[in-house]
């Protein structure tokens, strides 16, 4: 993914003095020093990384607009990407759990449909992983310490958190 790249590009810059890291949040945070030689030509790529999460999230959350007509109970992120721990080239994993199959189905094509401009725009191809809740709590039922791990971890886009959807 390209938010790994920059971030271990932010570690080098950082190595080298171009940047200095800020304390606090789940987010990398860092500020240039401006009087680097260099600053100029990481200007660009500083906003770029700043804005990455929050902009990524914003369009999955746009193409689930209005899903709970569609019977969304849950859409998260789960995975190494929940984790922001992702490298590049991986895809990320969106959970979508709904109300029934078709309604599931429906929601599924809703992302699907902006596969391609999320990975235009984005430099990340999505793996959507939908459900009907009756199939996603049967296979809860018998999950693995992994996938329990990834619900636990998931960051929710849309709707109640998958675990509290699951755990019934």
């Amino acid at each position: 993914m390209a938010y790994g790249s920059i971030d271990l590009a932010l570690g080098d810059l950082t190595a080298v003095g171009l940047v200095e890291e800020l304390d606090g949040g789940r987010e990398r945070r860092v500020i240039l020093r401006t009087s680097h030689r260099l600053a100029p030509a990481v200007i660009h790529l500083l906003q770029a990384e700043a804005d990455f999460f929050t902009a990524f999230r914003a369009e999955l959350r746009s193409a689930l607009r209005g899903g709970e007509g569609s019977g969304l109970l849950s859409a998260a992120l789960v995975g190494a990407a929940a984790r922001r721990q992702e490298v590049v080239g991986d895809r990320i994993d969106l959970l979508i759990i709904g109300l029934d199959r078709n309604g599931t189905g429906h929601l599924r094509a809703r992302v699907d449909e902006r596969a391609d401009s999320i990975r235009a725009a984005f430099g990340v191809e999505v793996n959507v992983l939908a459900y009907d809740v009756g199939t996603a709590r049967a296979m809860w039922r018998t999950r693995t310490d992994a996938a329990e791990r990834d619900v636990r971890d998931a960051e929710l886009l849309a709707g109640t958190p998958p675990h509290e959807v699951l755990d019934v």
